[in-house]
C-alpha cells in the first residue's frame, strides 16, 4: 500500500494511502473522544497530536441500534464504541488547486449506520468530479440526542458542526476549497442537512446543501423518549451525572429494548432519539427558520424517491396481507401521530380517487402511498417551498429507478446511484448494472455540478429548471431523465392545509 505524503493540519500531521490515484485518509479524529465525563457534552476541539497520525483505517462507529439496511449494504467494518468522532477524506490530489468539497452525512434514523459502509466510499465520486469527498461519523441514539432541557441536547448535531468546522480549517491541505463546501445526506442525513442549514453554530460553514429523502420534522418526541429510557434505567429524569457513570453498553441495550418495544405501536416512528428544538442550538423548527431566511445564503437541491415506504413495508408480515380494515387501522395509527386520525376514511378515499386507473389501489399500495407522502414527499416539498422564499436557487427531483428486490423506487435506492456503487454484490437491490451505471453517472454529474457551481445542469441530462411555486419543475431521475411539472399536485393540495396547521 503506497503511502501519501504527510499532510500538515491544525491537529497535527496525517498520512494516508493511495488507491487507484485517489489519496485516501480514514479515521481522522475531529474532536476529543466523548467518553467518561465528556459523554453527553458538546464536542471539544481535538488537541493537537505530536506524532504522525496514520489514517489508513476507518474509525469506530457510534454505539447504535439494529441496522435495517444491513442485509442490503452490509455490516459496518468497524466495532462500536464511544470514541467515534472521526472523518474520512478522498481527494484526487493534495495540491493547491482548491477543489469543491462534498461532505456526506449518513442516514439511519439517528440510531444506526456509520461512515465505514462500503456504499459510502467516496473514491469514484472524487475521481469523476475532481472533487474532495468527506464522510463523517457522529454520535447516535441516546449518546447523540438525549434531551434534558438546560443540561444536554443535540450533541450529535454539534458533532456534525464540529466536523464541518474541522474540514473548513484543514481541507485546503488536502486539495480542497474551504470556501466551496457542500453538505449532502440521505434520510436522517438529509434531516441533518436541513437542520444544519438553520443552526446558528453552522452559519457560514457551507453554501450548498443536498437533501435526499428528508423525513418529517415532527414535534418533540425526544423529550418523551428520554423520560421513558431514564425511567427504565431507574434514574431521575435530569440525573446526568449518574447516566455518565453507567457502562455505554448498558445504555445502548436499554435504549434498543425501548425502541423494540415501541415497534408496531402508534409511537414507533417517534420512539428514536433525534434532534430537538431546544431554544439553544436549534432554536426554531427548520420550516420556520427557513421561512425567516436563516438559510438564505445556501442553495438547495432536494428530492425523494417514488416509493419510499416500500423499503419498510416489503417482507413485513404486518403489511403483506393488509386488508381493508387493516388499512384503516394502520393509516389511523399514522395520522393519529399528527392528530389527523379522524380524517382516515377521507384520506383513503381521496387516494383511491387520485390513483384510480393510473396506479394500484390495493390496501398495501394505498398505505405505501400515504406513508411516503406523509413522512417524505410532503416534508420535502414544504422544505423547498420554505427555502425558495429567500433563495430562488432551489431544485427538486423525483427518483424513479426501481429496485428488483422491492419492485419499486424504494427508500435508499438513491445511495448506490449517488456514490457510483454499482457493484455485483448489490445487483438484486440496484438491478441491471449497466443501466444503473448510466443513471448513476448522470446523477453524479448533476450532484457534482451543483456542489461546484450551484447549478444542477450538466451536458448529460435535459435542462433542469429551478423549482418555483408556479410550475414546480421536478427532474425525474431514472431510465429517462425528464422534467415534469408538479407531479404530485393532487396529493400536495390534499395535505396542504393539514400540514400548515401542523
Amino acid at each position: 500500500m503506497k503511502k501519501t505524503q504527510k499532510i500538515e493540519t491544525e491537529s497535527g500531521r496525517i498520512q494516508g494511502y493511495i488507491d487507484k490515484d485517489i489519496k485516501v485518509f480514514k479515521g481522522i479524529p475531529y474532536a476529543e473522544p466523548p467518553i467518561n465525563q465528556l459523554r453527553f457534552d458538546p464536542p471539544r476541539e481535538k488537541e493537537p497530536w505530536n506524532n504522525v497520525f496514520v489514517a489508513k483505517k476507518f474509525g469506530v462507529s457510534s454505539f447504535q441500534g439494529p441496522d435495517v439496511s444491513e442485509g442490503i449494504f452490509g455490516q459496518l467494518t468497524e466495532q462500536q464504541e464511544d470514541n467515534c468522532l472521526t472523518l474520512n477524506i478522498w481527494t484526487p490530489e493534495t495540491d493547491d488547486k482548491k477543489r469543491p468539497v462534498m461532505l456526506w452525512i449518513h442516514g439511519g434514523g439517528f440510531i444506526y449506520s456509520g461512515s465505514s459502509k462500503a456504499i459510502y466510499d467516496g473514491a469514484l465520486l472524487a475521481s469523476r468530479g475532481d472533487i474532495v469527498v468527506v464522510t463523517i461519523n457522529y454520535r447516535l441514539g441516546i449518546f447523540g440526542f438525549l434531551y434534558i432541557p438546560d443540561i444536554t441536547s443535540n450533541v450529535g448535531m454539534l458533532d456534525q458542526v464540529t466536523a464541518i468546522k474541522w474540514v473548513k480549517k484543514n481541507i485546503e491541505n488536502f486539495g480542497g476549497d474551504p470556501d466551496n463546501i457542500a453538505i449532502f445526506g440521505e434520510s436522517a442525513g438529509a434531516y441533518s442537512v436541513i437542520t444544519l442549514m438553520t443552526m446558528p453554530s453552522a452559519k457560514g460553514l457551507f453554501h450548498r446543501a443536498i437533501a435526499q429523502s428528508p423525513y418529517i420534522f415532527e414535534p418533540e418526541p425526544t423529550l418523551k423518549t428520554t423520560k421513558c429510557v431514564m425511567k427504565r434505567l431507574n434514574l431521575e429524569f435530569d440525573d446526568i451525572d449518574a447516566l455518565k457513570k453507567l457502562p455505554a453498553q448498558k445504555l445502548n441495550k436499554v435504549q434498543n429494548e425501548y425502541i423494540n418495544d415501541m415497534s408496531g405501536t402508534p409511537e414507533s416512528f417517534y420512539s428514536n432519539f433525534r434532534p430537538s428544538i431546544d431554544n439553544d442550538y436549534i432554536p426554531l423548527h427548520p420550516f420556520k427558520a427557513l421561512k425567516e431566511g436563516k438559510a438564505k445564503d445556501i442553495d438547495l437541491l432536494i428530492g425523494t424517491n417514488q416509493d419510499e415506504a416500500t423499503f419498510f413495508t416489503s417482507f413485513n408480515p404486518v403489511y403483506e396481507k393488509l386488508n381493508k380494515e387493516g388499512l384503516k387501522t394502520q393509516i389511523r395509527m399514522e395520522l393519529d401521530r399528527l392528530s389527523f386520525g379522524s380524517k382516515t376514511d377521507f384520506f383513503i378515499e381521496q387516494y383511491k380517487m387520485i390513483r384510480k386507473g393510473k396506479m394500484p389501489t390495493d390496501s398495501i399500495d394505498l398505505y405505501n402511498a400515504i406513508y411516503t407522502d406523509l413522512y417524505y414527499r410532503i416534508p420535502a416539498i414544504k422544505t423547498a417551498e420554505s427555502h425558495l422564499i429567500h433563495n430562488s436557487n432551489t431544485s427538486f427531483y423525483l427518483l424513479n429507478w426501481n429496485s428488483p428486490t422491492f419492485k419499486s423506487a424504494c427508500h435508499s435506492i438513491d445511495l448506490p446511484l449517488t456514490f457510483g456503487y454499482i457493484n455485483p454484490i448489490i445487483k438484486d437491490f440496484v438491478g441491471d448494472l449497466q443501466a444503473a451505471k448510466i443513471v448513476s453517472n448522470k446523477m453524479m454529474d448533476a450532484w457534482i455540478n451543483f456542489a461546484n457551481l450551484g447549478d444542477v445542469n450538466s451536458n448529460s441530462i435535459p435542462e433542469w429548471p429551478r423549482y418555483e411555486l408556479k410550475n414546480r419543475s421536478t427532474m425525474t431521475i431514472g431510465p429517462e431523465f425528464k422534467v415534469v411539472e408538479d407531479p404530485f399536485r393532487k396529493e400536495r393540495e390534499l395535505w396542504e392545509n393539514l400540514y400548515n396547521d401542523f
